[in-house]
């Protein structure tokens, strides 16, 4: 029950506009709790689930859990010892809670609820077969996402869902209102996907002659992850997201690279990694029009968050051990910003400046050293076990996330956030089974 729970989360949490809204954010947290209270009670009740699920919890990564749990620990310290005066800034170093205690109060419930969804994940799926089911369904629900938002870009781009597109209309987005964090999902789907044909390829055709899943792939059951491939291929190419694009190339080939199963040839894996190269060429030549215009009609260098990253190191600098509250951007921005800066910006386009602004430094380093553990974990079993196909997949998908959080804003975006963290728990799962 608890796995169809975990689908359906998978499932939904794109089409409401990506779950950006503040509603469909607390919905999410009353669901993952309501899936935590299910979950307990199946154990406290059930004999013959209960030892399984037990001896996975023991393989939970601890020191990361209980650095997250501080980082989570310190956002409600901040709500709760918020001061109602704003700051001056320019006088000088500053200690402040937060600018803002209710949105702190529910961006701390959203990362526990996610370290929450972590935690159920991981003791869900420490099976290989279970593993194997989660990535398959996550491609096909990325790839469902990807051929409706195709279908609506060809017929006009002129809504999302039934709501009337105000941003974005020369680019496809799917449920999503922003094209480059549709394209931060999408790229997700796409290597997930090339990793679940990669591991068709392990189980069925492992020292078999590879003109065989070549066969296979162009008429056979093979060819739905070529059919799957090209659909979020040609949506990623219309979001006409540089970043996207680019982060999602790094992605794949790193995937490649780490992904070293027993019985392949290097001769066959570079021709395997030869033709989704071959194949993402003739994407682009065909559909990648919008991305052809972005890369040689705009500026990069006039962007203006680049103007703006300077004014939040202002305020880093200004609040660097407390912070001015998660989830104040907003707030924290108005007390340094200039009349030079034109936009409005409700966000840091950089999750690392952000988190780093709204947290301060202390509470950075305890999130990204408990993400670092994990990550960890998994990069040991993906060079321990050459054919673990989901370790590399998930490698590849942090290491684009990763890149392009640093100019935008993608893990903020809770369809984005909650799928990797299911990536993430399932690679860890399977990662601490094997090594301990």
């Amino acid at each position: 029950m608890i796995r169809y729970a975990l689908f359906f989360l998978l499932a939904l949490s794109p089409l409401p506009l990506a779950s950006a809204r503040p509603v469909w954010q607390w919905a999410w947290i009353v669901f993952i709790g309501l899936m935590c209270l299910g979950a307990l009670v199946t154990v406290l009740t059930s004999r013959k689930v209960r030892p399984s699920i037990l001896q996975q919890a023991l393989r939970l990564p601890k020191a990361a859990l209980l650095l997250f749990s501080l980082f989570i620990i310190w956002g409600f310290l901040q709500a709760i010892l918020a001061i109602p005066e704003q700051p001056r800034i320019g006088t000088g170093f500053q200690f402040i809670s937060s600018l803002a205690p209710e949105k702190t109060l529910k961006v701390s419930l959203f990362f526990l609820a996610h370290m929450m969804l972590f935690i159920l994940v991981f003791v869900c799926t420490h099976s290989r077969e279970r593993a194997a089911l989660f990535f398959n369904t996550i491609a096909v629900i990325t790839t469902l996402y990807a051929l409706y938002g195709l279908i609506i870009f060809l017929s006009g781009n002129e809504y999302i869902l039934w709501m009337e597109k105000e941003h974005y209309l020369r680019a496809l987005t799917s449920t999503f209102v922003n094209s480059n964090n549709y394209a931060a999902y999408t790229g997700m789907g796409l290597i997930t996907t090339v990793a679940c044909g990669a591991q068709r390829y392990v189980n069925t055709y492992r020292g078999q002659p590879s003109k065989a899943y070549i066969r296979e792939i162009l008429d056979g059951p093979g060819s739905l992850y070529l059919i799957a491939t090209l659909i979020l291929l040609s949506a990623l190419m219309l979001t006409g997201s540089r970043a996207g694009v680019v982060t999602t190339s790094i992605g794949l080939l790193t995937f490649f690279l780490i992904w070293r199963p027993d019985g392949l040839r290097l001769k066959t894996k570079m021709r395997i990694g030869f033709l989704v190269v071959l194949v993402l060429v003739a994407i682009a030549l065909i559909s990648g029009e919008r991305f052809t215009y972005r890369i040689t009609e705009t500026d990069l260098f006039t962007d203006e968050r680049f103007d703006i990253y300077p004014l939040v190191w202002d305020s880093i600098c200004t609040f660097p051990l407390s912070g001015t509250g998660l989830g104040t951007f907003d707030e924290g921005f108005r007390l340094v910003r200039t009349v030079d800066v034109r936009k409005l910006f409700l966000r840091a386009h950089s999750d690392y400046l952000e988190i780093t602004m709204t947290a301060g430094l202390p509470a950075t380093i305890l999130l990204i050293l408990s993400i670092g553990f994990v990550v960890q974990n998994i990069w040991k079993h993906a060079l321990s076990y050459k054919t673990s196909v989901f370790a590399a997949c998930v490698l590849a998908v942090a290491v684009q996330l990763g890149i392009h959080s640093a100019i935008d804003f993608p893990l903020q975006i809770p369809a984005i956030s909650l799928l990797f963290v299911t990536l993430i728990a399932i690679a860890s799962a399977r990662a601490r089974k094997q090594l301990i």
